[in-house]
Formats: C-alpha cells, structure tokens, sequence
C-alpha cells in the first residue's frame, strides 16, 4: 500500500520524461534564501526600532543638559 502511494504520488510530481519537475535541491535553495532575507529584514526592522526616542536629560557636575534623540 505505501510503495502504491509513493509510486502515484512521484508520477504526479515528475513530468512526461520522467525528470521531476521541481528539484529536492532547488526547493532547499529556496527555502534557505527566504529564511535569510526574513532573518535580514527582521534584524534591520530590529535595530531601527531600537534606537530610543524621545528626550534624554543629564544632571552633573555641570549642570542640567537636556537633548532631544
């Protein structure tokens, strides 16, 4: 019964000649190339929201400076 269905399901996936039409490989390829670029996107969405915003005030020995971020 499973060799039936492995057999059936390999015959949709290839093609007149009996190449498959979408390699193992490629598929891999593609896979690892958009977990990438997401892994990159989600870092740089990271650190630009990150950075603080606001206003940052420092009391010392100088006195009291404010500065806008």
């Amino acid at each position: 019964m499973d060799r039936m269905f492995h057999r059936d399901f390999m015959e949709r996936l290839t093609g007149r000649h009996g190449l498959a039409v979408v390699s193992r490989n490629f598929l891999f390829l593609i896979i690892g190339a958009l977990a990438v670029v997401t892994g990159l996107l989600g870092y740089r969405y990271y650190e630009e929201h990150k950075r603080t915003s606001g206003i940052q005030i420092d009391i010392g020995k100088s006195g009291v400076s404010i500065e806008e971020k």
